[in-house]
């Protein structure tokens, strides 16, 4: 079945490449959609849903220690295809039109979480090369200096450990197999989960015992993150920036206080750093339960205009701006992220 699927997408992407049919499949795909009645499966939209981009890292090769990495030549695949059959606009072009209705079809944004070093040596070339916008939504306390975000520590904990078994009860791990580097990951992505259950302190504190049983010391070897001359070049170039908070929690965690400081002290930062307003906020890990009403109603005081969380969907105009939702880029064959990307569109109610 999977196979069959993966048949059916690609064979769709490789058709709407082409000049003349190509045209014709993505603007049906574009301007129909599929309606879930019986007596009329098919409707001319009336107004059109727009779809947002999740990224974090892009990078030169693979790496199962990198949270949600692409490689660049996947990457230059993709916005080569965004570029040539879609409309790529800045996330705050897109709320805006939402807001007025005037979303045109085929309508894309591209953000990345995070704040990686990498978005500037890869990603930003790349961008750059077609002229198109995207938005980073930063952790201000990482931008510029030599720290690692929590799920980085831990992915680098496991990444470098040269112990062969692990047994952290905690966790629920017990005398696990960590000699392949791929059993490894298993165990980093496992323990991720594991510690997004737990407020900040909290989580922090396992992380440190994580590193003891695996005798690790916590060193970065390199910078991970952005530094601030980076983020004012790529800024000069179109790209814009949104806040992440200021230490990545989670803010479902947060009181009240903890989320005010999180989220206006981040905006105040970026603002400070390219004298010129903030207006997108990006949710820390992002999912159903991880943030909730007292974060959006701390981000609608604090003049933000809207808010994206991790949760898959397309953005209609009913949609809450503080509950954006975003796709991640799925398929990395190239017809098959077209054809998925067309279809899905189609798909949506």
């Amino acid at each position: 079945m999977k196979s069959l699927k993966s048949y059916i997408l690609g064979s769709t992407g490789a058709f709407a490449k082409q000049p003349r049919l190509g045209k014709q499949i993505r603007k049906l795909f574009s301007n129909y959609h599929i309606v879930r009645r019986f007596k009329k499966p098919l409707e001319k939209r009336t107004c059109f849903p727009f779809q947002i981009f999740v990224y974090h890292r892009v990078l030169p090769g693979a790496s199962p220690f990198a949270m949600d990495a692409i490689s660049v030549d996947e990457f230059q695949r993709q916005i080569g295809l965004l570029h040539k059959f879609f409309r790529v606009v800045s996330l705050e072009q897109a709320v805006s039109e939402k807001s007025r209705g005037t979303v045109a079809p085929n309508t894309v944004c591209l953000t990345f979480d995070d704040g990686y070093k990498d978005n500037y040596d890869f990603a930003f070339p790349i961008l750059n090369k077609y002229h198109l916008p995207a938005t980073i939504f930063l952790p201000t306390d990482f931008i510029g200096r030599n720290r690692m975000l929590w799920h980085d520590r831990v992915l680098t904990i496991l990444e470098k450990t040269k112990i062969k078994r692990i047994t952290f009860e905690k966790a629920g791990l017990f005398g696990i197999d960590i000699m392949h580097p791929r059993s490894r990951a298993k165990v980093a992505f496992k323990l991720l989960s594991w510690l997004k259950k737990f407020p900040p302190t909290v989580r922090d504190s396992r992380i440190i015992e994580i590193a003891t049983i695996c005798r690790i010391s916590e060193r970065p070897a390199q910078r991970m993150m952005l530094n601030w001359d980076e983020v004012k070049k790529m800024h000069r170039n179109g790209i814009h920036f949104g806040a992440h908070t200021k230490s990545h929690p989670i803010l479902s965690f947060l009181s009240n206080e903890e989320l005010k400081d999180e989220i206006g002290g981040s905006k105040n930062v970026i603002e400070g750093n390219l004298q010129a307003p903030v207006y997108s906020f990006a949710y820390p890990n992002g999912g159903k339960g991880d943030f909730d009403a007292s974060a959006k109603d701390v981000l609608k005081k604090a003049e933000f205009q809207c808010a994206v969380s991790t949760i898959y969907g397309f953005n209609s105009a009913s949609q809450d701006a503080y509950e954006l939702l975003r796709c991640s880029p799925w398929e990395r064959n190239e017809n098959r992220f077209l054809g998925r990307l067309l279809f899905e569109r189609f798909m949506e109610s």
